[in-house]
């Protein structure tokens, strides 16, 4: 097929509720160009991410660092999940806890968007820490995501300390945090497989807390830490591998209290990853794959 010919139409109706007025847009699709978007901001920050916004004919806003999706926020504004999955994911871990998010102090490594704190503080969460490599990147997402970024930063509930975040896990006192959360890039979230940083998540983080991450696209090291958080008198370590909004597949290295576990297969999940059905990562913990509540 001709890629310059249309292989589909999308139809919009904007209107206007008080005027009952409105226009209506037919937008050609075409095979080569399905999404047909247009780049509106590239910069790399002065601490070395390159930043890339891209909006869609309809309005939608993507998130690009260093060349991969970070998040995306819909047209009309309205955001249940803050622009990714995976931050609903973490919040599903909590609440399948029974976390009381009210009385917990939290710590997000990352997570520049701030999207994950706000639905963590339109959940309960009243106490967050945020620790930020990149202040410009912040500055950029509050003026081209405002109803995410923005709205956290003038949130007072919410703390920035700007600076790396496992460097800044030095600084904290012991048994500081219930619940430290990574929300990172991928060769950022790699660090959460090295023992160095258990070492120091095991100090910050209270024996009755939690600890997230996402599995950095198969590259962390999983049996690290099944072998720093399995036993007894550790914090709860859970790690997002794949999020949707209709699925959701979580490692730990103990099971979660009130799931039934199952280790994803070829049969039940098409598209779960090759290195998970053969086993060479993660041979050891829990896997669990459920529906989204």
């Amino acid at each position: 097929m001709d890629d310059s010919s249309p292989v589909s139409f999308c139809t919009q109706w904007r209107g206007d509720s008080l005027s009952k007025k409105g226009r209506m847009l037919h937008v050609p699709l075409y095979a080569g160009d399905i999404h047909n978007i247009e780049r509106v901001f590239h910069k790399e920050t002065k601490a070395g991410q390159l930043v890339e916004i891209y909006k869609s004919c309809c309005g939608n806003t993507s998130i690009l660092i260093d060349g991969n999706y970070q998040l995306g926020v819909a047209y009309d504004g309205i955001e249940p999940s803050y622009g990714d999955d995976a931050h609903r994911t973490y919040l599903n871990i909590l609440q399948f806890n029974g976390v009381p998010l009210k009385e917990e102090k939290i710590l997000i490594i990352g997570g520049g968007d701030l999207g994950l704190a706000c639905l963590l503080l339109d959940n309960g969460a009243e106490d967050i820490m945020q620790f930020e490599l990149d202040s410009e990147l912040v500055e950029i997402l509050a003026e081209y995501i405002p109803s995410v970024t923005k709205k956290g930063l003038e949130d007072s509930r919410i703390k920035i300390k700007y600076g790396d975040g496992f460097a800044g896990l030095e600084s904290c006192e012991d048994d500081a945090f219930d619940i430290i959360i990574g929300d990172l890039t991928r060769s950022a979230a790699i660090r959460f497989g090295d023992p160095a940083v258990h070492e120091e998540l095991l100090r910050v983080c209270k024996n009755s807390g939690i600890v997230m991450s996402h599995w950095a696209e198969g590259d962390i090291d999983l049996n690290s830490i099944f072998s720093n958080f399995h036993g007894e008198g550790s914090p709860k370590f859970f790690c997002s591998v794949e999020s949707s909004p209709d699925t959701r597949i979580v490692w730990s290295p103990t099971p979660m209290e009130g799931v039934e576990y199952s280790r994803p297969s070829s049969s039940s999940s098409s598209w779960v990853p090759d290195p998970i059905l053969d086993g060479s990562i993660g041979g050891n913990g829990s896997w669990c794959m459920g529906n989204k509540n």
